[in-house]
């Protein structure tokens, strides 16, 4: 008789455990004479080595085990039905004596003594042992299998992954684990909705499933992340082959209703043992490897090195002097002037944080503002440097200067804190200034972050009189929509236009029409990074607004701006010889 259940057959495949030959006898016996188990077919294997072989393809729905299996036997049976991904349950034969399988192996079900065995009775523990099983396989899946996709969630992955490893150990082989971020998934939920996010995660699905080998594992371990195992990979060539393969198929652009959209990934790429002893050191450097990969532009991947550990641990190390200095007020305030072209006069100033670090000196905010992007420490930061600007303003009205405007810069990552505009609004009637003269500015990406939100939580603080412009304009998702759907009422030019503004005539055109149409729709037009006098001859003559660089003055302390700004005849001389100007009150 073949071990395999022919399609569409009622049978229960059982396989006994024994080396009491008369015990499968009588076994066949009581099966044949019972009407529920007449269709049973038993099968007998003498040692465990050999029903193991055995197992290897065969449906088996239940083993039976007799207890008098030597322990070595027991041991190898519990180990290969752990390694098992569905293993059959276990019923043990005897009087229920001291078997290891007894108390270790949750596959054991059920105890049948010899001494009550008859036909009604093997009947039963048959059915009930199967019936438990497979509910509680039906649970399992329940818990351990992504609703969505059907594939594999994080629970059952961590588990497959085990066992990789285990098999790995046992064979002296290795495989890798990739784990896949889809790079543009906020973006489609938030500008198509959760269904069309749903259909994207579906879709790709789909793709990488038809571009794996049957034998590698995938699983959806997050919102917007896959992680997959490729084991028996030949060589590093072809797995290398396997992973390119997979990146083409994600980022062919995929359909999505009306939509076409380009789903972009970044995978990361650990392999076992050299990237990984253990579960855990594994999944960790292929995520340290994926956020590697996410610096690229366009899909990506990246494989693990040891570089990348020694990184992420000075990252580590960084984020908890930065946590520290937020406590400590080590955090400085500095400003960068805004110079109008037509007047001629500092109006304004953009506050800019740096860190007073007490070993490294001052810090720009190149060396750590990332850092505390990514791990939301910018939310605490971001409140203390509106809370900051904001005494400031207040001591440089009390010096006379009740006209000057100061500029704040706002993260994406605040707009995700639920308590962002209550916060600022209870900062600001704290400190009880003059809210037109506050202005926060937000990049293109924080706009495209959450759109609906960043919008209705800049109509609320604009109502209260605060001045919002947009940062870097043309570095991001550059798009006049914004300008017309937002309540913005400047526009800052991003300095790429300008560094090369005097030998660039295609960056000419393109700063020559940004101006135009902003002051078309009323928008205040600000030029960043303007270092040289001739760029501020070509936008003086494009009739730009406002200037900001260091042809005027770096970011500067409170004390040297106060300084900058009491020398009346060093602010009438700003634009005509900046240098001069500086060096006349020894800045």
């Amino acid at each position: 008789m073949s071990p395999h259940r022919d399609a569409g057959s009622p049978s229960l495949n059982l396989l006994l455990i024994s080396t009491d030959q008369q015990r499968f006898l009588l076994l066949r016996q009581l099966l044949a004479s019972h009407v529920d188990t007449t269709d049973c077919q038993l099968y007998w294997c003498p040692s465990v080595p050999g029903a193991l072989a055995h197992l290897e393809g065969f449906d088996c729905d239940l083993l039976l085990v007799d207890e008098s299996t030597s322990q070595e036997g027991v041991e190898a049976l519990g180990s290969a039905l752990n390694a098992m991904a569905d293993p059959c349950p276990v019923v043990l034969l005897g009087e229920g004596g001291d078997s290891a399988l007894t108390n270790s192996d949750r596959q054991v079900v059920d105890l049948l003594p010899d001494r009550a065995l008859n036909a009604e009775l093997l009947a039963r523990v048959i059915h009930y042992s199967c019936e438990l099983n497979r509910c509680r396989l039906q649970m399992d899946q329940q818990a351990q299998v992504d609703p969505l996709t059907n594939l594999p969630n994080r629970i059952l992955f961590r588990d497959r992954l085990q066992r990789a490893i285990a098999r790995a150990d046992r064979d002296g082989s290795s495989f890798v684990l990739l784990v896949v971020d889809l790079d543009e998934f906020r973006k489609v939920n938030e500008s198509f909705g959760q269904e069309a996010g749903d259909q994207l995660i579906c879709k790709v699905t789909e793709r990488l499933q038809a571009s794996m080998r049957r034998t590698d594992t995938l699983a959806r371990t997050s919102g917007d992340e896959f992680s997959i195992i490729m084991e028996h990979m030949p060589n590093s060539a072809e797995m290398l082959r396997a992973v390119k393969k997979l990146v083409d198929a994600i980022a062919t652009p995929i359909e999505i209703g009306e939509h076409l959209v380009s789903a972009k990934c970044s995978v990361g790429i650990s392999s076992y043992p050299e990237g990984g002893t253990d579960l855990a050191g594994l999944v960790h450097n292929a995520e340290l490897a994926m956020k590697e990969a996410k610096k690229q532009l366009g899909s990506s991947y990246q494989f693990y090195t040891e570089e990348m550990k020694v990184e992420a641990m000075g990252q580590l190390y960084l984020e908890a002097e930065l946590r520290r200095a937020i406590r400590l007020q080590e955090l400085r305030l500095y400003y960068q002037p805004r110079i109008d072209v037509a007047t001629e006069r500092l109006v304004g100033v953009e506050a800019l944080v740096r860190w007073q670090h007490p070993t490294r000196g001052l810090l720009s905010p190149a060396e750590f503002i990332p850092l505390a992007e990514e791990s939301g420490l910018i939310v605490p930061i971001g409140y203390w440097v509106v809370y900051q600007a904001c005494k400031d303003l207040g001591v440089l009205t009390a010096a006379g200067h009740s006209d000057l405007h100061v500029a704040v810069n706002l993260s994406f990552r605040q707009f995700r804190d639920e308590r962002l505009q209550d916060t600022l609004i209870h900062i600001l009637n704290e400190a009880r200034v003059d809210m037109g003269r506050l202005e926060f500015e937000l990049t293109e990406t924080a706009v495209m972050q959450d759109p609906a939100r960043v919008s209705g939580v800049m109509r609320s603080l604009n109502e209260l009189g605060i001045q919002f412009s947009l940062d870097d304009f043309g570095s991001g998702y550059s798009s006049f929509s914004h300008l017309q759907q937002l309540p913005i009422q400047t526009l800052k030019i991003d300095r790429g236009f300008i560094s090369d503004l005097q030998s660039n005539t295609d960056n000419q055109v393109i700063v020559r029409a940004m101006i135009s149409l902003a002051h078309k729709l009323n928008l205040q037009v600000v030029a960043e990074g303007v270092d040289h006098l001739s760029q501020v001859g070509f936008l003086r003559g494009e009739a730009c607004d406002q200037i900001q660089g260091f042809l005027y003055s770096q970011p500067i302390p409170l004390n040297a701006l106060m300084t900058l700004l009491e020398s009346d005849d060093h602010i009438r001389r700003l634009l005509n010889d900046p240098q001069v100007a500086l060096e006349s009150i020894g800045l």
